[in-house]
């Protein structure tokens, strides 16, 4: 509950307030996350892989007094009209995903010009793997971490459906589906504010030195669209 807290406030600041817009959750998982929008106002939406998770997610969106439209979807295409979604949102989820470019274009389709992408995902080159909780086992060939986890008595990467995404892949599906990242360059240190302009230049986001990558991303405005 207190991540969520957090993770609603972070939203807030670097994408918006939600309160009366349509708002999407790309692998709800347990309406954990959701469950903030909705109480928050938001018109809420979810999409989730696993199907035994869509009542757990509504009996915890019932106990929270929030309502959302939840959805199971096939990973792949979204059952949502062009131009759905004022923002929309994905958090530990992308690294799961079997087929994340259709993804990425399916987001980008559904999202209002000028809509926003919240997305966060551990880093592929962070020293010590998060699900694994083994070092530098994501910078290995897949194929050696594979015996590498056999070795250690660890669950597989089939078991997980986990795959290691680097901040450059990530760009490279994100420019392909037409969407753009935002360079926030502002900090309250002089000395973190210019790490993140000169990587900024570089076309770099300075999210690519953390942990956990968490970056908001645009569909690029056009025609002004009408949220009905």
């Amino acid at each position: 509950e207190n991540n969520a807290k957090v993770f609603f406030r972070d939203f807030k600041k670097v994408v918006g307030d939600p309160c009366g817009k349509k708002v999407l959750d790309v692998g709800f998982g347990n309406g954990i996350m959701l469950s903030e929008f909705a109480r928050a106002g938001a018109i809420a939406y979810g999409l989730e892989t696993e199907r035994h998770l869509l009542g757990v997610a509504e009996r915890r969106l019932k106990k929270n007094g929030g309502q959302a439209t939840l959805k199971i979807y096939d990973g792949r295409s979204f059952s949502f009209p062009d131009n759905t979604f004022n923002y929309v949102y994905s958090t530990s989820v992308l690294e799961h995903m079997s087929y994340p470019e259709d993804v990425f274009t399916e987001i980008s389709r559904t999202l209002f010009p000028g809509g926003k992408f919240y997305l966060s995902f551990p880093n592929k080159y962070a020293p010590k793997e998060s699900h694994t909780g083994l070092w530098f086992i994501s910078w290995l060939p897949r194929r050696l971490t594979q015996c590498i986890l056999k070795w250690s008595g660890s669950s597989s990467l089939e078991d997980w459906n986990l795959h290691f995404i680097s901040y450059f892949s990530m760009k490279k599906m994100a420019k392909k589906a037409g969407l753009r990242i935002l360079y926030d360059v502002e900090s309250k240190g002089g000395v973190r504010r210019s790490i993140k302009k000169v990587l900024g230049f570089f076309g770099i986001h300075y999210g690519i030195l953390l942990k956990t990558i968490i970056i908001v991303l645009e569909k690029p405005a056009g025609r002004p669209v009408k949220n009905e």
